[in-house]
């Protein structure tokens, strides 16, 4: 079993493949849920595992919801804004 990666932009329905540039992952929502995320490069930069997903009011405090992940790494999420893009951040503890 092999493993793909795709590029993911913020609100793009059709990611370009890593490793070959003829293939394609096209999806029909913006909800798809990856088994990895690539952390950005002031994070570590590496791939981390997917543990969860729900739909959340985004963290930009905008007035709407997005899919928010939930990573192995350490209570780290991200949330793909509209607006911003994909917001990286630690839920803070009750």
């Amino acid at each position: 079993m092999t493993t793909a990666h795709f590029n993911k932009t913020p609100g793009a329905t059709v990611l370009p493949s890593t490793e070959d540039e003829a293939m394609f992952l096209i999806t029909s929502s913006n909800d798809l849920v990856p088994d990895t995320v690539r952390l950005p490069q002031q994070l570590g930069g590496f791939h981390t595992r997917v543990v969860g997903s729900s739909k959340i009011n985004c963290p930009c405090e905008g007035d709407h919801v997005v899919l928010d992940l939930e990573l192995e790494e350490d209570n780290l999420h991200v949330a793909e804004c509209p607006i911003r893009g994909f917001l990286w951040y630690r839920r803070k503890e009750d």
